[in-house]
């Protein structure tokens, strides 16, 4: 399973570029196999790989030019977290390898690499658990203790451009420095205070979902419900946040057995200030219960 915010790979010039991704529970061959790019450059930056079991490794490189920044490596499984490929026997130049703040299983002996390559331990990397959790709306998620938060560095490689956001659409940086690996740690993440309820056969869907507001010439959420009876009392939409607090109620809207509406939120709050990056839960009530429920990613 990956997650990649951002992949550029320029063949012209055989340079990738990797960001903001999430390499998980891979097995068989490896998460990372860059080939074909003995000439040429590979960035991997605030990137996570955990939880795979890869043959003889989870990362297999052979660019002669590679840079590794910002990175959760940290796959217990695997003696060997990372692979360095010896290509001078085939005539090719030695491969200039740069680590610098990442977390490593295993430190610097979690890499393997020729004496004929060169590896650069720079500044800023640590060997501890990540203390990463899962949740149901995603995996790569940091506690609260873990030793990545505001670990990683903003000094990167020449060329390199990150996204305002990570992968699930909090601020790439929250705090007094990025974090190290794919995901942001932001406060209200361990869990919704939002109670779950049980959909029963009813089905609700909002779409766009994720919805990336600033690319909308007019933003808009869009709602179809399909009502296994029909409900009685008045029907309003409410969004909360994952701290449980409420950001929008729609007021009262159509009752029936199906119901669509598009346009129904316009993504901002009750001060109509449009909300922030991040996950809410939509719901539908018909008079003093709730129906249906919906998790929505809004990413600004």
């Amino acid at each position: 399973m990956s997650y990649i915010v951002s992949a550029l790979d320029n063949r012209d010039g055989w340079s990738i570029k990797i960001t903001g991704g999430i390499f998980y529970n891979h097995s068989g061959s490896a998460s990372l196999y860059n080939f074909d790019g003995t000439y040429g450059s590979l960035d991997v930056i605030n990137c996570t790989f955990y939880n795979s079991i890869c043959g003889n490794t989870p990362i297999l490189i052979t660019c002669t030019t590679t840079n590794f920044y910002n990175n959760i490596i940290y796959n217990t499984d695997n003696n060997c977290q990372l692979y360095v490929r010896d290509n001078t026997g085939m005539g090719f130049p030695a491969i200039d390898i740069n680590m610098s703040h990442n977390l490593v299983y295993g430190g610097e002996s979690g890499i393997w690499t020729s004496p004929n390559n060169n590896l650069n331990w720079l500044e800023g990397n640590i060997d501890y658990d990540p203390l990463l959790f899962e949740q149901e709306i995603g995996i790569g998620f940091l506690d609260e203790d873990s030793p990545c938060r505001d670990a990683g560095t903003l000094d990167l490689p020449v060329g390199i451009t990150l996204s305002e956001y990570d992968v699930y659409g909090y601020s790439r940086v929250y705090g007094d420095n990025i974090d190290i690996g794919a995901v942001e740690w932001t406060p209200g993440q361990v869990a919704s205070d939002v109670n779950e309820i049980g959909n029963e056969g009813n089905e609700l869907l909002v779409y766009p979902n994720p919805a990336f507001i600033s690319e909308m010439r007019k933003p808009g959420l869009n709602i179809v419900w399909l009502a296994k009876e029909r409900s009685s009392g008045n029907m309003e939409l409410e969004v909360f946040n994952i701290f449980g607090q409420k950001v929008y109620s729609s007021g009262v809207i159509e009752n029936g057995f199906t119901l669509e509406k598009p346009g129904v939120w316009d993504f901002r709050n009750q001060d109509g200030k449009l909300v922030s990056s991040g996950f809410y839960i939509v719901r539908l009530k018909a008079g003093n219960e709730y129906q249906v429920q919906q998790k929505l990613t809004v990413i600004k």
